[in-house]
């Protein structure tokens, strides 16, 4: 098989497009949420490395520090599946072999995929009309370091952060 950047970012994106629809109604849900007051932040936060994807989201009181439900008296606190494991990455599925390891080490597609879940996950946050939570909003890739503002679509490092 002859593995191009392109066609993998092709295969990633008709993936994350079968679940568009449903992403968008899970945010969508989140603007008529109350959330506590210790609640700071919200992140979308998922992994890669596996041929599979969830999302979840998480409140928390800083960049680094989660809210939990057992924390707060009122409002919402604490964690949200907003869509189980699904397929992404058929290619990772197939057997492993030293020339896709190759091809995803010398072209960089870790951080091609990253940015192209960032980019899914920013469009379907405004589709929802997420700034409306009023909240900051972040979406990161488990131990990627970078997280995306999703009020502002840009890449940040959370070190930098202070809400």
């Amino acid at each position: 098989m002859e593995y191009s950047v392109e066609n993998y970012l092709e295969m990633i994106r008709s993936n994350l497009s079968k679940k568009t629809n449903e992403l968008v109604e899970k945010i969508g849900s989140l603007v008529e949420m109350s959330f506590a007051e210790e609640v700071n932040a919200i992140f979308i936060e998922s992994s890669i490395g596996e041929p599979t994807l969830y999302f979840r989201l998480s409140t928390r009181e800083d960049m680094f520090d989660e809210v939990f439900e057992e924390e707060v008296d009122e409002g919402f606190a604490g964690s949200i599946d907003l869509l189980d494991e699904f397929l992404v990455d058929e290619w990772l599925e197939e057997e492993w072999s030293d020339t896709l390891e190759e091809f995803y080490e010398k072209e960089g597609v870790e951080e091609a995929c990253i940015a192209e879940i960032g980019r899914w996950v920013y469009q379907c946050f405004n589709q929802a009309n997420g700034k409306d939570i009023g909240i900051p909003s972040y979406f990161e890739i488990h131990d990627a370091g970078n997280a995306l503002d999703l009020l502002t679509g840009e890449w940040v490092d959370p070190e930098d952060v202070e809400l």
